[in-house]
């Protein structure tokens, strides 16, 4: 791997939180956006991190059986979409939209993503301190306004290095 400066990668990290997805990707975007999204910024190369397996369990409130969805980061390192690896109580494949409007507006959700990034290193041929990286967050105030506006949206970015990592709340 190239060396760079750490300007020149932080230059690189900037504009890709800045950008706006291009016309390519915004062709493999679904036509509504998941309730939960997630990017992946590699902070040591400055790129995207693609091809990261990630998973959000439903932490809170339980129901029958773990709710869980998974997906890969494309390679702007985003998860425009994701499947759902458990079903509801009578055998439904489960819809995060829908799940998400099964509760009552406006209740709290504890979620948990996990990023497994040990692969993504060892592709790399880095040994990272975090093998897998363990995000818990809440999403709260889901429903339509009185207009039928958009409903809640939770982004949950990942600034990712083989000894750190830092998130914050998107938008």
């Amino acid at each position: 791997m190239p060396q760079s400066s750490p300007t020149a990668r932080l230059k690189t990290l900037t504009s890709h939180l800045a950008a706006t997805p291009s016309a390519a990707h915004a062709l493999v975007m679904p036509a509504t956006r998941p309730p939960i999204t997630c990017h992946i910024l590699d902070t040591l190369s400055g790129l995207p991190a693609r091809n990261i397996p990630v998973t959000v369990e439903l932490l809170s409130p339980t129901r029958e059986g773990k709710i869980v969805f998974e997906a890969v980061t494309n390679d702007d390192g985003r998860i425009p979409a994701w499947t759902a690896v458990s079903s509801d109580g009578n055998g439904n494949v489960l819809d995060m939209q829908a799940l998400f409007e099964t509760f009552e507006q406006g209740a709290d959700m504890k979620w948990v993503a996990r990023f497994d990034v040990l692969r993504y290193f060892a592709d790399r041929n880095i040994k990272p301190f975090f093998p897998e990286v363990e995000i818990r967050f809440l999403t709260s105030g889901f429903g339509s306004d009185a207009n039928g506006e958009e409903r809640g949206h939770w982004h949950v970015p990942l600034l990712l290095g083989p000894y750190s990592y830092t998130t914050y709340r998107g938008s």
